[in-house]
């Protein structure tokens, strides 16, 4: 595992160096705990997790939902539960999502596969290429919800959401 050739204390100093060049650093965490992924996890400002509408997706965000609140102290506040994929006939519904995780409020990015897999294969950013587009406004919408501004959205969502997590000060 890569996690396991390099240390927190690395995985901070290269936070901080992004710091230092961006104002928003994005860490891309696998679903698993360990002393490097705690540190990053530890030092965010917002955790997304990234659920779909499936019982075994939901059952392994609600031990990792355990995990953060209780062996990491992370709040509910810092943490932003995102359903991708969202479809509104589903067996499971938001509501569902909301018990199981007991969250509040989530955040819902519509599946429109095509559209997402066009900008993927031309290498296109999603707001350069289908800027109306239901996914396009779901992930506008999340950046704002995030404590993003307007004026960020050009250029952090033109960037592929590089954007949606501030670093937090050590």
């Amino acid at each position: 595992m890569l996690t396991q050739s390099v240390s927190a204390q690395h995985v901070n100093q290269l936070i901080n160096l992004a710091a230092r060049s961006s104002d928003h650093v994005v860490v891309d965490l696998p679903r698993r705990v360990d002393p490097v992924t705690a540190s990053v996890m530890e030092r965010a400002a917002h955790l997304l997790l990234i659920v779909q509408q499936s019982v075994a997706t939901l059952r392994d965000a609600n031990r990792l939902l355990t995990c953060l609140r209780r062996d990491l102290g992370i709040s509910k506040e810092r943490i932003v539960v995102v359903v991708n994929r969202y479809e509104k006939n589903s067996d499971i519904t938001v509501e569902d999502i909301r018990t199981t995780l007991a969250c509040g409020e989530v955040a819902l990015v519509p599946n429109d596969f095509a559209t997402v897999a066009a900008c993927i294969d031309t290498g296109t950013p999603l707001l350069m290429q289908a800027r109306n587009a239901a996914v396009s406004r779901a992930v506008v919408a999340l950046h704002s919800r995030l404590g993003g501004s307007r004026a960020e959205q050009q250029g952090l969502l033109t960037r592929t959401l590089s954007g949606l997590i501030k670093p937090r000060a050590m």
